[in-house]
């Protein structure tokens, strides 16, 4: 009786971890994908206003 019950519970353990961890990766990828977008549009602003002081500096 007790070797069934261990094997239910690492059963259901197993199961609830892997739920658990598929929703936090889809909870991670909901949150770090437009942070994404956003660093990506901050790094092409940056280039753009570093270009022109550059031309502003040379003048």
């Amino acid at each position: 009786m007790q070797e069934r019950f261990r094997l239910l519970a690492d059963e259901a353990l197993r199961t609830q971890g892997e739920a658990f961890s598929k929703a936090n990766v889809e909870r991670l990828e909901a949150t770090l994908t437009p942070l994404k977008e956003h660093v990506g549009i901050l790094k092409k602003n940056c280039a753009k206003s570093i270009k022109k002081l550059s031309k502003t500096v040379r003048v």
